[in-house]
């Protein structure tokens, strides 16, 4: 449910993309399912450098129990994914940015996400 929708924007130089966003719901349906991801990205991901590319949240609420401040990558399908960390972040380990942000973390209140990521693109 929309309530401000998805503003987007993009500077594109050479094959390198930045993005700024801003997304907002009125909230989700109890019977949503998935991961939370963004897709029509202006240019395809470079299928030779998607796995290095992505950004952060600068700001969001209406996340439900977060565990640490949701990062964002690229995926070579041309979508961006949110993660977040599996459990509390201890020792700054890094193996735990492996958990994909379903809809257990997206609440069913007002939710507002902002945040930026960059990527390269073949052309």
């Amino acid at each position: 449910n929309a309530n401000g929708g998805l503003q987007g924007h993009y500077t594109k130089i050479g094959n390198l993309v930045y993005c700024h966003f801003s997304v907002n719901f009125s909230g989700r349906s109890g019977s949503a399912s998935g991961n939370f991801k963004l897709d029509g990205l202006p240019f395809a991901i470079s299928a030779n450098d998607w796995n290095e590319d992505g950004g952060t949240v600068h700001y969001y609420s209406g996340i439900t129990s977060p565990n640490s401040q949701p990062t964002l990558i690229c995926e070579n399908t041309n979508k961006v994914a949110f993660l977040q960390s599996s459990s509390a972040l201890e020792n700054s380990n890094p193996g735990s940015w492996n958990d994909n942000m379903d809809q257990n973390e997206i609440g069913t209140g007002l939710i507002r996400i902002r945040g930026s990521f960059t990527y390269h693109t073949a052309a």
